[in-house]
């Protein structure tokens, strides 16, 4: 190879080195603005965009990126208007009087009546379940108290965004004895 050759490799090189650190330095300085970034999960809170109502669960599935080796079952729930994410271990068993718990809201076309099952339910599809709190709260929990929330057929999924839409809405809320964490 020529030295005319290896320097002009040479130059391209190092133009192309400025150009990437540059680009991170960057990407640094957004990162430690303080300021959330479109897309950016930030404890758990997916941030810096809004989510239309009628957005489809496949789509956003689509916009969170993250690893998972170990095949976690990563879910999206409404608080307060906002969506997070939360890692399913299933069904527990506890005693709801002493136990702290948490409520997660669950708009269905029709409850469990008297001695059905609690997951013997219609729900809504395309709905996000509602947590009352998130990390970080004062109230929160790891484990959350299953409330059915009655709406009618017409109702459109995701219009319930928080526990206080959901208190608001006049639908009948049915506690059950199932819990998960």
């Amino acid at each position: 190879m020529s030295s005319k050759v290896f320097g002009a490799l040479l130059v391209v090189g190092f133009a192309v080195f400025c150009v990437a650190a540059q680009q991170s330095k960057q990407q640094r300085q957004q990162r430690t603005s303080g300021e959330p970034q479109p897309n950016q999960v930030i404890n758990g809170r997916l941030t810096g965009f809004d989510m239309p109502q009628d957005w489809k669960l496949a789509e956003r599935a689509k916009e969170l990126t993250y690893t998972n080796p170990f095949n976690q079952n990563l879910a999206a729930r409404w608080v307060d208007g906002e969506i997070v994410y939360r890692v399913s271990f299933g069904e527990v068993r506890v005693e709801a009087a002493s136990a702290k718990v948490a409520k997660e809201y669950i708009p269905v076309y029709r409850a469990p009546g008297p001695g059905d099952p609690p997951t013997r339910v219609q729900r809504v599809p395309e709905q996000l379940a509602i947590y009352d709190t998130k990390p970080g709260d004062q109230r929160y929990s790891p484990i959350w108290h299953y409330h059915y929330v009655v709406v009618p057929k017409d109702y459109k999924p995701n219009t319930l965004r928080s526990e206080k839409a959901v208190l608001q809405s006049g639908y009948e809320i049915v506690p059950v004895n199932h819990f998960s964490n």
